[in-house]
């Protein structure tokens, strides 16, 4: 009877090793995957820092030249003169493939619509510019009369108004976005959300609304700093000129 009790000792050692072994390996795969989840998670992040701030970029950029051809159109109407107004909006850069390796689900799901009411935006953009690039030339080759480029320019003027509006939307959101990603890129690197407890992991998450709040006020404050910085360069070599 010894002999058969050791066998059967020994088919559940061999047994409890291999499906300790088999455990182990699953376990390996499980975090390894959940790593590599949180890497592409990770770099996403930064790329969508950097396309926002290239956004952020153009929205203000549009915001000041949208300024510029209202201004310009009003004088033109406002005297009754054939005014020809040369700058344009810039379509605001948009990648929504991006959002297929972020694992917040939330955060994809705003960013998407954000960017489909962007892409909406630029959308605009072109048919505004090209509606009045069609005038133009029609007012340059003698096509229509000054009364009728009159009327024209003051639509243009009206639309140019209307995607203002939006873009100072779009900007403010924008900012919102990046100063979310930015706090994101610190609290989701990879390691530190896979070493992290649980409980503190709730607790960043508790913090995150106060710490997104600060990093906007940071946003504005270095936004500020360069457009201070351009007025004065500007000024300057306009001085030297």
């Amino acid at each position: 009877m010894n002999w058969w009790c050791e066998i059967v000792k020994s088919s559940i050692g061999a047994f409890c090793g291999a499906a300790f072994a088999f455990l182990f390996f699953v376990l390996a795969e499980f975090f390894k995957s959940i790593h590599a989840r949180q890497v592409k998670h990770w770099d996403a992040l930064g790329r969508l820092e950097y396309m926002l701030n290239d956004q952020m970029d153009v929205l203000y950029k549009n915001m000041c030249i949208a300024e510029g051809i209202i201004v310009s159109a009003g004088s033109a109407i406002t005297g009754q003169q054939s005014k020809i107004i040369f700058d344009r909006l810039h379509p605001t850069p948009v990648d929504k493939d991006v959002l297929r390796d972020l694992a917040n689900a939330d955060l994809a799901s705003d960013l998407y619509s954000y960017f489909t009411r962007l892409n909406s935006m630029n959308s605009d953009i072109a048919g505004v510019t090209r509606k009045y690039e069609c005038f133009v030339d029609a007012f340059l080759g003698k096509s229509v009369d000054k009364a009728s480029y009159l009327v024209n320019l003051k639509t243009f003027a009206i639309e140019i108004t209307d995607i203002a509006k939006f873009t100072k939307e779009y900007l403010d959101r924008c900012i919102d976005f990046t100063a979310q990603v930015r706090v994101r890129l610190r609290n989701d690197r990879p390691m530190l959300r896979l070493l992290t407890p649980l409980c503190m992991s709730k607790k960043n998450e508790n913090d995150f609304a106060e710490l997104v709040a600060i990093e906007k006020q940071r946003l504005e404050s270095e936004m500020k700093l360069v457009n201070n910085s351009s007025t004065e360069e500007i000024a300057r070599v306009t001085q030297d000129m």
